[in-house]
């Protein structure tokens, strides 16, 4: 298992993800999570892309798809970062580590996968914890991962998703530098 303060008791009303491809969107409809009958969660590490259409930065993020989470859920340092809209919630989470949290806002922004695709854009709902101490920047939990369509294919080790697909990274495989290493389209911009 990883080292984090995620998942649990959440309100699966409370999710509104939804894919953007060729400027149009595409509604996801609430769907409950299913129930997988797996001896233990999987989980997979993944860079994720935090857009920031103000800046044209990209910007990016160490991303975990955990199916023991059932909802997605961001670091608030992480969304100093970018462009988002906050709303009022009142979630009590339990983790798989520590006491039971209430989360207090969810913030909507927008994402990219860059080991799938750079031309779709999600537009994510996600729970703010406020004092994780887990070292995964956002955690895609198994409801997002089904509404995206994101298929874990444990006997060849692989996440596929739009028919690309990319080895399932254990925890604590990916370092700072795969995450944080600067884009090359970015060389112009101020740091």
């Amino acid at each position: 298992g990883n080292n984090s303060n995620y998942g649990g008791n959440d309100n699966p009303q409370e999710d509104n993800n939804e894919i953007i491809e060729d400027n149009y969107a595409i509604n996801q409809k609430v769907v409950p999570a299913p129930n997988l009958s797996a001896p233990e969660d999987i989980t997979a590490e993944l860079k994720v892309e935090l857009i920031n259409n103000n800046t044209g930065k990209h910007v990016y993020a160490l991303g975990l798809a955990d199916t023991g989470a059932k909802s997605v859920f961001i670091k608030r340092s992480v969304l100093r970062t970018i462009p988002h809209t906050i709303e009022e919630v009142k979630i009590k989470s339990q983790g798989r580590y520590g006491p039971p949290s209430e989360i207090r806002q969810q913030a909507t922004f927008q994402i990219k996968l860059p080991q799938f695709t750079s031309s779709r854009t999600i537009n994510i709902t996600a729970y703010i914890e406020d004092n994780a101490t887990g070292r995964h920047d956002i955690i895609l939990g198994l409801r997002c991962l089904s509404q995206l369509g994101i298929v874990l294919d444990l006997k060849h080790k692989t996440m596929i998703w739009d028919d690309v697909s990319v080895a399932l990274t254990p925890p604590g495989t990916l370092s700072a530098e795969d995450i944080s290493n600067i884009d090359p389209a970015d060389a112009h911009l101020p740091p």
